[in-house]
């Protein structure tokens, strides 16, 4: 089951680089904080420029670059990022049990962890353009709801017995991968806050295809992770005048 292990590491990876600078920061000691960083942030671009344009000094992305070297320190001492990596590795071939203890056992630190990214993305904030605010903001408050979405019932979402979905989901990756090549074009250099019918039209069909995908594999409730970021983004963005957003349908469970 990696491809379980896999999302579950990842959400927790995203919770931290999804919202922090995208930048493979030098270490504390050899970087000045007076040093021309290119440094950029989902929804707000280029943040040094944008900090210096909304609060007219450099103050705020100078505390926000000290800040961000704090961020490993604090999740190491609130998560077992080792042998929760080490566990992880294990848990492909896990009985229920164990998944059991595993979820039960670290979904509490990773909750908690995620304390250790709010004074950045605080401080970030007060560089968002105001037209760009209610994205961002949707954008953070995901990242928990995704943390408790994988959590619930001790991962149930994202753990499925079959051999249908075993042999699927060494293929789902790369299946996901090319739903997704169409925006590619677009999707790293173009501001969401930007997009247009056209940009917004083939959004809404990566979404079809990763929904297809997950049905055929028979895991049609796993596209509940795609949603959380998609509905609320796109109804803060151009996209919720060219997308209709389906009613969220309870599904008990992943058989279909």
């Amino acid at each position: 089951m990696k491809f379980e292990v896999f999302l579950f590491v990842a959400v927790i990876s995203a919770s931290t680089a999804a919202v922090l600078p995208e930048e493979n920061l030098k270490s504390s000691s050899s970087l000045s904080l007076g040093d021309s960083l290119d440094i950029s942030v989902p929804f707000v671009g280029d943040l040094e420029g944008a900090c210096l344009a909304r609060t007219s000094s450099n103050d705020t992305f100078e505390e926000i670059i000290s800040t961000t070297y704090t961020v490993p320190l604090c999740f190491a001492l609130n998560l077992e990022v080792d042998r929760l990596m080490a566990d992880a590795q294990e848990l492909a071939e896990a009985s229920e049990t164990t998944r059991v203890e595993f979820f039960q056992r670290y979904c509490p630190q990773v909750k908690n962890s995620l304390r250790c990214i709010t004074q950045v993305t605080d401080m970030v904030r007060k560089c968002v353009e105001p037209d760009r605010i209610a994205l961002y903001d949707t954008f953070v408050s995901t990242i928990p709801q995704a943390v408790d979405l994988i959590c619930k019932n001790d991962g149930e979402l994202i753990f499925v017995d079959g051999p249908n979905f075993k042999e699927c989901s060494k293929k789902l990756p790369r299946y996901l991968d090319d739903c997704s090549s169409n925006i590619a074009s677009f999707a790293d250099t173009m501001d969401l806050a930007a997009y247009g019918e056209y940009q917004c039209t083939e959004l809404d069909k990566v979404r079809q295809c990763y929904k297809k995908e997950l049905a055929d594999c028979r895991v049609p409730r796993m596209i509940e992770l795609f949603d959380l970021f998609y509905r609320p983004v796109v109804k803060a963005s151009p996209c919720k005048d060219f997308i209709k957003i389906e009613e969220l349908k309870e599904v008990e469970n992943n058989n279909i």
